[in-house]
């Protein structure tokens, strides 16, 4: 999603310390840290989902790192992956990039995605199912962050 050239990511070793290597068509070896926050991120959060097979993975500001023009396709890659390991996954977000591109990836599935909104006047969560969330975001205009 972030580099078509690369071909493989490893744990490599120098002096005694690990780090993850990424194998590149055009450049060779590289360390994960030269491929940006976005990618480090969705690995990041690639190994959580391996981790919390049959369980349910927590992250805040899911987008973070993450430049907003891939959103909706990592977003789509999470709710199928999440579907495929049975994993429910709460995430937060103040991005309204990141909630269009989760409305955008739960419109095939919307019975298997439901959003809180914490109100800071009364300090209640209000619920909103996909159909709401999108009269409200898509159909209303309104800004829900």
């Amino acid at each position: 999603m972030f580099d078509s050239g690369i071909e493989s990511i490893s744990v490599a070793s120098e002096n005694r310390r690990p780090y993850l290597r990424v194998e590149h068509k055009d450049f060779g070896e590289a360390p994960l840290m030269v491929f940006g926050d976005g990618m480090k991120r969705v690995l990041f959060i690639a190994t959580g989902l391996v981790t919390a097979k049959n369980g349910l993975l927590l992250l805040d500001e899911i987008e973070g790192g993450i430049h907003a023009f891939v959103l909706p396709e990592i977003m789509k890659w999470l709710f199928k992956a999440a579907r495929e390991y049975h994993i429910q996954i709460f995430a937060t977000t103040h991005s309204l990039e990141a909630v269009d591109a989760v409305l955008l990836s739960a419109k095939e599935t919307p019975d298997e995605f439901v959003t809180y909104r914490l109100s800071r006047e009364d300090h209640l969560a209000k619920r909103l199912n996909y159909n709401l969330l999108t009269d409200l975001r898509v159909h209303g205009g309104l800004e829900i962050r």
